[in-house]
């Protein structure tokens, strides 16, 4: 895709096939529409669709695929050959074609080692529906479409305990996926589970094996998150994805890039001294970095108060537990999104004054309101604020 060099993941509840899709629908929604398009080509029964909702994770606003529930669970054969030639069938183009071979055939060696057979005779038990497939096609499609420079990722989490399938009881990582994994930057961070099914490790290790170098300068224009279906203990089981606009030489790089999570709601029976004061305890929460509100027409012709805060990731639970304390609303909404931030600093004393340096090395000033009360008319406190910012810092 235009502009976008670098992929990066960030396996912050594991990796799966469905979290893989889900993410990248979430950073570029405007694939959707081609992604139903192209998987109603590629042979799929009608009743397996994909459904993608829009979910809250543990405070993190993100996508997820829904799970389908069918009586048409396998595909005429479990075998690698016959899923291979389906998809050489497949009217797409030759490199989303090898992007599915190539996340398949990966599962297939490693089944191969596992079972001590040739890759050929592999036959696939639980990879062998229609999700699997789906996913499959789906993440070459999407690769295809994003087309970066780079993917990166952070280590992948191990998990921990049993999962059960058709060879019987076996430790997580599965044997498969463990070897899948060989070679892969992995972490156990202490949280069980099946954290990386064998389909997301196949998918990862595919697109670390596509190349590239990250760049060192770069900036973050989409984010999308994909949700899991299992709920972790103390971490959000999301599969985050950013993409980086690589930023060329002679480029301004005086600014940077940080994740930032809009939360709103409305209010319509509150008045505006109780608004006030709960804007003013909401200002005061460590991690809201701004609280705005406006006022629209809403339902029956009132009048409502249209709040607006900006919270740092880490704090978007204890934010929305505030919003629900001081407020009446009954429901908020959370979207993170990517902000592009100049760098600046900060001078104390009488009257604080912060600085900004702007594109092309310019800076400019400010004086802190709250200094200048002090000063008892607006052109004493005008007065003011020009002597504290042509000052030297």
């Amino acid at each position: 895709m235009k502009n976008v060099n670098v992929v990066d993941l960030d396996l912050v509840g594991g990796i799966a096939g469905d979290m893989f899709l889900s993410a990248c629908l979430h950073a570029f929604p405007e694939f959707a529409v081609g992604l139903s398009e192209f998987l109603n080509d590629a042979d799929l029964p009608a009743a397996y669709q994909p459904t993608f909702n829009p979910v809250v994770k543990d405070g993190l606003t993100g996508m997820y695929l829904a799970p389908v529930s069918r009586p048409e669970r396998c595909v005429p054969s479990g075998h690698w050959t016959a899923i291979r030639s389906r998809i050489q069938d497949l009217s797409a183009s030759a490199a989303i074609k090898a992007h599915a071979i190539g996340i398949y055939g990966l599962v297939a060696e490693a089944e191969a080692e596992v079972h001590g057979i040739d890759v050929d005779k592999v036959h696939f038990h639980e990879l062998a529906d229609w999700d699997t497939y789906l996913d499959v096609l789906g993440t070459a499609w999407l690769i295809d479409q994003i087309a970066p420079g780079c993917w990166t990722y952070d280590a992948a989490p191990l998990g921990g305990g049993f999962v059960t399938c058709d060879h019987g009881r076996m430790p997580v990582p599965a044997p498969a996926t463990l070897l899948l994994l060989k070679g892969l930057r992995c972490v156990d961070d202490g949280v069980g589970g099946e954290r990386v099914t064998p389909t997301g490790a196949a998918i990862l290790k595919y697109l670390v094996s596509l190349g590239g170098s990250p760049a060192p300068v770069r900036s973050a224009v989409r984010v999308g998150y994909g949700a899991g279906t299992m709920s972790l203990p103390g971490i959000p089981n999301v599969l985050r994805l950013t993409a980086y606009e690589t930023l060329q030489a002679g480029e301004p790089t005086d600014w940077r890039s940080e994740e930032i999570v809009v939360l709103s709601f409305e209010i319509d029976d509150m008045t505006q001294e109780e608004i006030a004061t709960s804007t003013d305890h909401l200002r005061g929460i460590d991690g809201i970095l701004d609280v705005s509100v406006g006022q629209r027409s809403g339902k029956k012709g009132r009048f409502m108060s249209d709040f607006r805060l900006l919270v740092r990731p880490g704090a978007v639970q204890a934010a929305t537990r505030q919003c629900f304390l001081q407020t009446t609303t009954l429901g908020v909404r959370s979207e993170t999104q990517v902000r592009q931030i100049l760098e600046r600093s900060q001078r104390a004393g009488e009257v604080g004054v912060k600085y900004a340096r702007r594109p092309e090395g310019v800076m400019t000033a400010k004086a802190e309101q709250d200094h200048l009360r002090v000063a008892a008319t607006l052109p004493e406190r005008r007065a003011l604020a020009a002597k504290a910012e042509t000052e030297e810092s």
